[in-house]
C-alpha cells in the first residue's frame, strides 16, 4: 500500500509506545499484589493469546502474506504461549524460561524492533502489543507470584534456547524461511551487523544471550545479597 507509514526507529510513535509499555511494567509491582491474581494472570493469558489469533487474520487475510512467514514460530512470539501457559498453571520451571526469552528477546524487540510498518498500522501495534503484553506477563509473575529466577534458570533458558533453535534450523530448512535469523541477518539494521557474517554471528549471537541473561539475573542477585546482609 503506497499510504502505508513507514517505521522510523526510535520516532514518535516508537518512543512512545515503549514508554507506555514501559509505564504499565511499573505499574505491575503494585497491580500484581491484588487479591485478583489468579483473575489477572487469566486475563494477560487470554490477551497473548487473542492478540496471536488476530495476528493470522491479519498477515494472512488482510496483507496476503505467505502462510509459512506467519508461523508464531520467532523466539519471541513462541514465547507469548510460553507465558500464557505459565501463567495459567502458575509454573514456576516454565518461568524460568519465560522470563528470560522476554526480559531479553521481547524487550530487545521493542528497542530495536525489526519492523517496516509504522503507527498505526495493524502490524505494528500488533507487534508492540504482543511483545509488550509478553514482557509484562513474566513481570507480574515476579511480583503477582513470588517467581525469582536462579542462576541455574540461565543455564535452563541457554540449554532450552540451543534446542529449540536446532528444531527451528530444520523448519527453516523444510519451509524455505529464516524464522530466529538462522539463515541470514534481518534486512534492517541490527545489532547482528556487528557481530560479522553468516555464520560467524550465530555464536556471536550466543554470547551475546550470555549476556542479557546474566544482566536479566544481576538484579535478583544483588537483592538477594542485600537481603541476606540483613538477615544477619
Amino acid at each position: 500500500m503506497a499510504d502505508t507509514p513507514v517505521f522510523v526507529l526510535f520516532g514518535k510513535s516508537h518512543v512512545l509506545t515503549v514508554a507506555l509499555i514501559a509505564g504499565v511494567c511499573i505499574s505491575m509491582s503494585r497491580v500484581a499484589r491484588s487479591e485478583n491474581v489468579t483473575r489477572l494472570a487469566w486475563l494477560l493469558a487470554v490477551l497473548l493469546m487473542a492478540q496471536e489469533v488476530v495476528k493470522l487474520y491479519v498477515f494472512i487475510g488482510l496483507y496476503d502474506q505467505d502462510w509459512k512467514h506467519s508461523l508464531p514460530l520467532d523466539l519471541c512470539r513462541i514465547n507469548e504461549f510460553v507465558c500464557a501457559f505459565m501463567l495459567v498453571r502458575r509454573s514456576y520451571p516454565v518461568f524460568q524460561v519465560a522470563y528470560f526469552w522476554a526480559l531479553g528477546g521481547s524487550v530487545s524487540a521493542l528497542l530495536t524492533p525489526d519492523l517496516a510498518y509504522g503507527f498505526p498500522d495493524p502490524r505494528f501495534l500488533l507487534f508492540f502489543f504482543g511483545h509488550g503484553v509478553a514482557v509484562v506477563a513474566a513481570l507480574y509473575a515476579v511480583f503477582g507470584y513470588g517467581f525469582w529466577p536462579r542462576l541455574r534458570s540461565v543455564g535452563i533458558t541457554l540449554l532450552v534456547s540451543i534446542v529449540y533453535a536446532v528444531i527451528i534450523a530444520g523448519v527453516n530448512q523444510l519451509l524455505d524461511t529464516n524464522f530466529l535469523f538462522l539463515r541470514a541477518k534481518p534486512e534492517s539494521a541490527s545489532v547482528l551487523d556487528l557481530l560479522g557474517p553468516w555464520p560467524i554471528y550465530l555464536f556471536g549471537l550466543f554470547g551475546l544471550a550470555i549476556v542479557i541473561c546474566l544482566l536479566c539475573y544481576a538484579p535478583f542477585a544483588l537483592a538477594r545479597r542485600w537481603c541476606t546482609r540483613l538477615a544477619r
